[in-house]
């Protein structure tokens, strides 16, 4: 998963594109050991070990992948990437 994200990420650079994760950590501390220890390009707020935004956005499997367009509307979501449609909304709003 974080191979394919970081990949995804670099091949996106300079496109309207952006990937965020939350990471589900106990700590902060290990949120970052995590960021850093997997070379992690992109966005990740820690979720501060209660899990709000887990809950909010009812995650029931990690990972999970939300896919929102440019509109800011959830397009997709499920547990792994979905290539086909973030290109198909890169070149929408291109």
């Amino acid at each position: 998963m974080f191979d394919h994200g970081r990949s995804l990420v670099k091949q996106n650079e300079g496109k309207p594109f952006a990937m965020v994760g939350v990471n589900l950590d106990k700590t902060a501390a290990e949120a970052l050991d995590c960021q850093l220890e997997n070379d992690l390009n992109w966005r990740s707020f820690y979720d501060g070990g209660n899990m709000n935004i887990h809950d909010g956005y009812g995650i029931f499997a990690i990972p999970t992948v939300f896919v929102i367009d440019h509109k800011g509307k959830i397009q997709w979501i499920g547990n792994e990437f979905n290539d086909g449609l973030v290109d198909k909304l890169i070149a929408e709003v291109n």
